[in-house]
């Protein structure tokens, strides 16, 4: 049975560490933090912040920390999930029987 359980649609963000690796265009949209007296920024991976970060020339490093935090599904979506697949299965079974 399937609960009513919500699924977390919850944003994440990623912090770079020092300021100096972000493209100045970029600055403008990000959130200031600070680390032990190093400057830095907090960039935000909702979908539409997401897509036009990754349209700067970014380093590796931080593509690919982006594209993780932007694109995963949170671990507390997972009981939810399986509750589904589950029913899903319940139900072909009925449709089906063997």
């Amino acid at each position: 049975m399937i609960t009513s359980e919500p699924l977390n649609t919850s944003e994440y963000s990623v912090d770079i560490y020092p300021s100096s690796r972000i493209d100045e265009e970029l600055l403008q949209d990000l959130v200031n933090i600070c680390r032990l007296g190093e400057k830095g920024f907090r960039i935000p991976t909702d979908r539409e912040t997401l897509y036009e970060v990754l349209e700067y020339p970014l380093d590796d490093e931080i593509l690919k920390n982006i594209y993780i935090s932007g694109f995963s599904t949170p671990l507390e979506n997972l009981k939810v999930m399986m509750q589904l697949v589950d029913a899903r299965r319940e139900k072909a079974q009925v449709a089906l029987p063997l």
